[in-house]
């Protein structure tokens, strides 16, 4: 599984979860009285190739990965 913009992976959260469950908890209750932070407004574009043509463009589908905080 490939890490978002801020390059931290998922499997670092699970890993910690006594430590990143409270600060992740008091992030998020932020976030539901106040503006999102810039940064998970941002995600990285990722052409994923389906099928037939590779020199086609159509032939792509875009994958987002975001940050897992």
């Amino acid at each position: 599984k490939a890490p978002g913009p801020d390059r931290i992976p998922a499997d670092l959260y699970k890993a910690l979860p006594d430590f990143w469950g409270p600060l992740i908890t008091n992030v998020l209750r932020s976030a539901v009285v106040g503006p999102l932070v810039d940064s998970w407004k941002e995600a990285i574009i990722v052409p994923i190739f389906k099928k037939r043509d590779r020199a086609d463009s159509l032939c792509y589908r875009p994958i987002s990965l975001l940050d897992s905080s």
